[in-house]
């Protein structure tokens, strides 16, 4: 008679949504007990209200004194587009880089590379996650300031693309930084980085161009021809979202590799 040999089940990868689920308890317990993530958001709302106070007395300074060389219709976008755009996405990937590298400090990231978990389903989560925290923030903002404003159907597309700068910053800081403490110290360069979009607004075409080698600058930029009823915005937000992609694209390759170095 024939010997049969049991064979055990191969071990699977866990499903989808078990993975997030897991990740995303794990983060509303990290949130929770590290005071400085929540006060992010709070930062990012601070802003806003900042500057729908802040935006009409400013406003009316500049009318006052002509010789500044800016008015108050450009002044707005100006710092919309920079402190609301750009700088409210950025806020939302610095709440999910910092959770990344927290896990790196306690050698989270280490454990999960001994699960059936695949490193794409951890990376892709959270980078997913600081892109909708990011639109949520800056949709937000836009209406606290109410400022400058596009239409809805206008607004909705120009967030989605800005809202990548936040996956972009996250994958930077966690690829770049070991630790939290260098992560607070590659800030620095993203604090510094985003002037470009200050000086973009002052440099002529086609000099102006070249800062568009810098991701976040186009989603900015098509805010202000939106703005300014320039029927070209939408494609300055396709370049911005194609050279967005490969930049993340790019980043999480090199993220996959480190981790597994």
């Amino acid at each position: 008679m024939a010997q049969t040999t049991a064979i055990a089940p191969a071990t699977r990868a866990p499903g989808l949504l078990s993975v997030l689920g897991t990740l995303a308890r794990n983060d509303v317990r990290l949130i929770g007990r590290d005071s400085f993530l929540p006060s992010l958001g709070l930062v990012s709302v601070g802003i806003a209200v900042l500057l729908r106070v802040g935006l009409p007395w400013l406003g009316d300074l500049v009318a006052a004194n002509p010789g500044l060389g800016i008015g108050a219709e450009e002044l707005f976008p100006l710092l919309i587009g920079y402190m609301i755009i750009f700088e409210g996405a950025t806020l939302g990937g610095m709440m999910i880089a910092f959770i990344v590298l927290d896990e790196r400090d306690n050698r989270t990231m280490e454990a999960l590379l001994v699960t059936p978990m695949p490193t794409t389903y951890y990376l892709g989560y959270r980078v997913l996650v600081a892109i909708v925290i990011a639109f949520v923030l800056v949709l937000a903002e836009m209406y606290i300031v109410d400022q400058a404003m596009v239409p809805f159907w206008q607004l909705l597309p120009i967030t989605a693309v800005g809202s990548l700068t936040g996956g972009l910053w996250e994958l930077f800081l966690v690829t770049f930084a070991g630790n939290k403490v260098e992560g607070f110290a590659q800030l620095k360069i993203i604090s510094t980085s985003g002037l470009l979009l200050l000086v973009a607004w002052f440099v002529p075409i086609p000099w102006e161009l070249l800062l568009g080698l810098y991701p976040p600058y186009w989603a900015v930029k098509a805010y202000w021809l939106a703005q300014a009823g320039d029927a070209n915005w939408w494609l300055a937000l396709l370049v911005g979202g194609v050279l967005m992609a490969a930049t993340l694209a790019y980043l999480m390759r090199r993220f996959n590799r480190l981790v597994h170095r």
